[in-house]
């Protein structure tokens, strides 16, 4: 009597779909690539010199910063204070979302949070100088109101 082939094709599914689910493991790779038989590295050009008032954001909220950052160009105050919260949630440490919510609060009016959130941006900026001057700025404008 010839023995069902069903048991050893539920062995081979099996294995195969544990291999393939195991992390960090390929059944098939693609062949390696030689030096000799790959193509010439292709050159690219330069990044353009923008000049930038701050260092780029790119921390794990500058989605919600850069959301914001939208909105307060929109005029949308308070879509705009919402994401910098958020995002300060995630990084309170981060001077230009501090500066940026003082800009949020002075847009609204309240000067005086305005001022605080420029002291507290001040106080995390470190040695940016640029970032400071705009705070004084800020803090000023908010004082003289």
């Amino acid at each position: 009597m010839r023995p069902s082939a069903f048991p050893l094709f539920a062995i081979i599914a099996v294995t195969l779909l544990l291999n393939s689910c195991a992390p960090g493991r390929q059944i098939f790779s693609p062949p390696p690539t030689s030096p000799s038989t790959s193509s010439p590295p292709v050159s690219r050009p330069a990044p353009l010199a923008v000049p930038q008032p701050y260092v780029a954001e790119t921390g794990p909220a500058a989605g919600l910063y850069h959301d914001g950052v939208k909105a307060l160009a929109a005029g949308q105050w308070d879509r705009a204070e919402m994401f910098l919260e958020r995002a300060l949630r995630i990084e309170p440490r981060n001077a230009h979302y501090w500066h940026t919510l003082a800009r949020i609060k002075y847009g609204q009016g309240e000067y005086r949070q305005a001022a605080q959130f420029g002291l507290k941006s001040n106080s995390l900026a470190g040695g940016r100088q640029q970032l400071v001057e705009r705070n004084n700025r800020l803090i000023e404008q908010a004082k003289g109101r």
